[in-house]
């Protein structure tokens, strides 16, 4: 089906009335409920940012892809296998997630209970991924897989976005471990005191950004009792309690200024390409510009400070929209937007992307944008790769031993005790040219329209 069919569709009664079924039963129950009255159109399950995933989740949707088989006597590849038991799930998928919860340090009921929550027990899992991660690393395979977006009269089905894709079952339940402790964010979740928890575990990854839906662990909550009586009853001995299993690492340390950037899911819709671009400019230091075009405060933890701003950014629940079309949470993509909007005179709309991570890519193929590897005042920068996935702003560029320095400005940077995508999640910061480079920086971009410094 088309993009503008699926616009189409979603536009029908039909589709008003599968917007309904979502909104009350949850992403989830619908896809069960779908499996059985064979909604035309497949969807992705999302469990919740960061993830950072579309509205509700860091990772968000699936991919495709074939090959694989169950554990235990089920019925194979989820993608041929639309409904299951909780006791089946159990069976087809328990040794993926104990093989993979020793291998990466995370508790493997709640490998196996994401799964679950995620995929509607597989009933949505294309190439193998049952836990809706987007696509985050070079050269990994995708597939595009529809997205809702926020239109004025609600969500629709318009545009795809990329997810990984998976050769296995197995490979991609190892794909989770990976995506989870490859990503800094996820750091405290993976000590002691959580990794030996599911509850504590799955309560430290929506606190660090995988999700937003503040009901997201009650809800997870609910499938993990399921899925723990079935391994009870599917009674595995050599599968111990995350509780005792020896795990195959040692808890991962803080990074190093104890905080580290969110990422995001980017605008709360979809569309971009996770194919890495090459550079339009060259990375000489000498094309770096500098002097500042921003004054944001560097004294302060929210965003209360665009208060006095044309934005009107006053108190938790305020996006400044309609002006940057944006629903969610306050992100660093929903930040980005905003910036941009104050200093360049509202010249900027929503680009849609994906990702925050991904707007330096999507700049190099736009006619009416420009974008370097060398900073200037007043440019978005993006971070993508290797577990980033982040935008923000650059306030101002100083000469540096390193070639350059930048001082950005950002939103959904996570602190200890700080949930994702809250209203304190406003901050600013220097980096030098080397820890832009440590950090995933890929590069820089901006309207041509802007008045920029050059």
């Amino acid at each position: 089906m088309s993009s503008d069919s699926h616009k189409a569709f979603w536009k029908t009664p039909a589709g008003k009335i599968a917007v309904a079924l979502i909104l009350f039963l949850g992403m989830p129950g619908f896809l069960m409920l779908s499996s059985t009255v064979m909604v035309s159109t497949m969807v992705s399950s999302i469990g919740g940012v960061a993830g950072e995933a579309t509205a509700t989740s860091d990772s968000c949707g699936g991919s495709s892809s074939s090959g694989g088989s169950s554990d235990g006597g089920g019925s194979g590849d989820a993608a041929t296998a639309p409904t299951r038991t909780v006791e089946q799930w159990v069976k087809d998928f328990g040794q993926y997630a104990y093989d993979t919860g020793k291998k990466y340090g995370i508790p493997w009921e709640a490998i196996l209970t994401q799964g679950a929550f995620e995929s509607g027990y597989g009933s949505s899992a294309p190439g193998h991924n049952y836990f809706g991660i987007r696509a985050w690393k070079d050269g990994q395979p995708t597939v595009q897989v529809p997205m809702w977006e926020s239109g004025p009269s609600g969500p629709y089905l318009d545009t795809s976005a990329s997810f990984a894709a998976y050769d296995s079952d197995a490979a991609g339940f190892d794909g989770y471990g990976e995506f989870i402790t490859s990503n800094s964010r996820y750091w405290q979740a993976l000590q002691e005191e959580n990794r030996r928890d599911p509850i504590k575990y799955i309560t430290a990854i929506k606190a660090a950004g995988y999700a937003t839906d503040p009901d997201y662990v009650a809800k997870w909550t609910n499938f993990y009792n399921e899925i723990k009586a079935a391994i009870k009853k599917v009674g595995k001995k050599e599968w111990l309690p995350s509780s005792k299993v020896k795990y195959d690492r040692e808890p991962p340390k803080a990074p190093g200024d104890g905080a580290t950037a969110g990422g995001d899911s980017g605008s709360s819709s979809s569309g971009g390409s996770t194919t890495t671009c090459s550079n339009s400019s060259s990375d000489d230091d000498g094309n770096a510009v500098y002097g500042g075009l921003g004054d944001a405060p560097t004294k302060t933890d929210n965003f209360g400070w665009m208060c006095k701003t044309k934005l009107k950014i006053c108190s938790p629940g305020d996006y400044g929209v309609p002006k940057i079309s944006w629903s969610g949470d306050y992100q660093c993509y929903w930040y980005w937007l905003a910036r941009s909007w104050l200093v360049h005179d509202g010249d900027i709309q929503n680009p849609f992307t994906a990702n925050g991570g991904e707007l330096y890519n999507w700049a190099q193929g736009q006619p009416d944008w420009d974008t370097s590897t060398a900073p200037r005042p007043g440019a978005g920068v993006s971070f993508w790769g290797n577990g980033n996935n982040h935008v923000a702003f650059v306030e101002k560029v100083e000469k540096d031993p390193s070639g350059w320095k930048i001082m950005i400005s950002e939103g959904n940077f996570t602190r200890p005790g700080v949930a994702a995508g809250s209203w304190n999640t406003y901050n600013t910061r220097w980096l030098t040219k080397d820890q832009f480079l440590a950090s995933g920086g890929t590069g820089f971009f901006w309207k041509k329209s802007w008045h920029m410094k050059s």
